[in-house]
C-alpha cells in the first residue's frame, strides 16, 4: 500500500490465545514496516548495499500481553466460639484448626510443572486429614505430608490444563487439613502460630517460573483466665 507523506494507516485484527499458553505468560506480537525510495518498489531499500541509513526504510514495533496469573489464598477457622476465643483468629491447647488453601487457575491457561508448598510449625501443630478437592482435582496430583512442609505436585510429565470446557472457566484446587494445637511450651497465651502457602509454576514448559503467594494465616494462642471470688454470710 502507498502512504502519502504525513498520512498513516491502521491494521486491526483479532487473535485467539492458544489454549496451551501458560498462566502469566507474556505473548509478544511483532510488526515490521518497510518502504523504498521510489514508487513501485524501486530505488533504495533497507537492505541496499549503498544505503547510508538503512533504518530510514524499515521500522519495527511490538506489543505484549500478559495472561492472567494463577492465585493462591489461605484461610483458617475453628468450631469453638467462646468469649476470648474467636474462631477466626484464636485457638487453645488441644483445639482443632481447619486450614483451607485455594488455588485458582485461570480458564484457558496451563500450569506447567506446578507445585504447592504449605509450611506449618510441626513443633506446635500436629496435622491430619490432608485432602484435595475442587474442579481442578483430576486425580493427577501427588500429596507429600509426612512432615513439614506439605508439598503438592503433579504426576511426572503432567501439567494442568484449565481449558477442557468451552468457554474456558477458572479451575479451583482446594487443599484442606486439620491442625491440632499441641501442649508444648511454645504454645502459651498470646503466642502466635503462623502458617504459609506458596504456589509456583512455569509459564512455559520447563522455563519462566512464576510465584503466587505467600498466602498466610496466623493463630493466636489463648488459655483459660481463671478467676475466683469468695463471700460469707456473716456480713463482716
Amino acid at each position: 500500500a502507498d502512504i502519502d507523506p504525513g498520512q498513516s494507516i491502521d491494521l486491526t485484527y483479532e487473535a485467539t490465545v492458544d489454549p496451551g499458553s501458560g498462566a502469566a505468560a507474556t505473548l509478544t506480537n511483532n510488526a515490521n514496516a518497510t518502504t523504498t525510495s521510489l514508487p513501485g518498489g524501486g530505488g533504495r531499500t533497507s537492505t541496499s548495499p549503498n544505503n547510508p541509513d538503512p533504518d530510514a526504510y524499515s521500522e519495527d514495533a511490538s506489543s505484549g500481553v500478559q495472561l492472567t496469573a494463577a492465585q493462591i489464598d489461605k484461610n483458617r477457622t475453628t468450631s469453638v466460639d467462646q468469649p476470648g476465643n474467636d474462631p477466626n483468629t484464636d485457638a487453645t491447647i488441644g483445639e482443632e484448626i481447619t486450614y483451607t488453601v485455594d488455588v485458582t487457575i485461570p480458564g484457558g491457561t496451563t500450569l506447567f510443572q506446578p507445585q504447592i508448598v504449605d509450611d506449618y510449625d510441626q513443633a506446635r501443630i500436629s496435622i491430619s486429614g490432608v485432602g484435595l478437592s475442587g474442579t481442578a482435582d483430576d486425580g493427577n496430583w501427588n500429596v507429600l505430608n509426612s512432615g513439614t512442609p506439605i508439598t503438592i505436585t503433579r504426576d511426572p510429565g503432567s501439567n494442568f490444563y484449565a481449558n477442557d470446557v468451552d468457554p474456558p472457566v477458572d479451575q479451583i484446587l482446594t487443599l484442606t487439613y486439620t491442625g491440632t494445637v499441641l501442649n508444648v511450651g511454645g504454645n502459651t497465651a498470646g503466642d502466635t502460630v503462623g502458617n504459609t502457602a506458596n504456589l509456583t509454576w512455569n509459564a512455559e514448559d520447563g522455563a519462566n517460573q512464576q510465584t503466587a503467594g505467600p498466602a498466610t494465616t496466623t493463630t493466636t494462642i489463648v488459655e483459660p483466665n481463671l478467676g475466683i471470688t469468695k463471700t460469707n454470710d456473716t456480713g463482716g
